[in-house]
């Protein structure tokens, strides 16, 4: 099967979705403006400007461009991708419970506290952001359409894996409207023939999806 550009997690719920997040306390723009490509510059996992980007956010473990991300870490790359700074006010203290300032798992509790001040992410309903999960296509979409201020649309069946019932389906519509993602089963944008355009939205994301969806959009 072929694999699209990318991107992006998303959709039917194994786990209950996230609780809806509150109004941010401390408003925010990312310093960098994305330009999504709806004819993406980088293709595949061989474009050696996808190493040199790795290095430009200092990406640790860049040479392993496969493995999947985290939670925390995609939270953490989309930020500094996005150029949003956070304040030296903001401490690792959160109000979940697996999230602390004092234990090696959580070194990104300090994105994650300043991301769900800012109406970013809002964790499970369980109280806990699960930070060394591997992220889902759905989850890093909401992500990037949360991050880069592009607005949830009214779902659609452009994806024959999504339902327009899904809670999480405008902000997957929202990233394929702004050229964030386009689907498995696509090549360059467009749909393979004899084929369905899919989102596998419990489908992890690996670094490098990651990476190029970043690049596409703000390079």
């Amino acid at each position: 099967m072929a694999e699209e550009e990318v991107e992006d997690e998303v959709e039917s719920h194994q786990h209950p979705p996230p609780t809806v997040s509150t109004t941010p306390t401390v408003p925010t723009t990312p310093s960098v403006s994305p330009s999504p490509a709806c004819t993406p510059i980088i293709l595949n996992i061989i474009d050696p400007r996808l190493q040199v980007y790795a290095r430009e956010l200092g990406i640790i473990g860049a040479s392993n461009i496969s493995r999947q991300l985290t939670r925390a870490e995609f939270l953490s790359i989309t930020f500094r991708a996005a150029g949003i700074e956070i304040p030296e006010s903001t401490t690792g203290t959160s109000t979940y419970a697996d999230v602390t300032s004092s234990t090696t798992e959580t070194l990104f509790s300090r994105t994650i506290a300043y991301a769900t001040e800012l109406g970013i992410v809002s964790g499970w309903s369980d109280g806990n952001f699960r930070p060394n999960d591997p992220i889902t296509r759905w989850e890093a979409t909401k992500i990037l359409t949360n991050t880069f201020h592009f607005s949830p649309v009214s779902p659609d069946t452009t994806f024959a894996d999504v339902s327009v019932t899904d809670s999480l389906a405008p902000y997957i519509i929202s990233a394929y409207e702004n050229c964030l993602v386009h689907g498995r089963n696509t090549l360059n944008g467009e749909i393979i023939s004899g084929n369905a355009r899919l989102f596998e939205p419990w489908d992890t994301i690996t670094l490098w999806e990651t990476l190029k969806i970043l690049y596409n959009m703000t390079k």
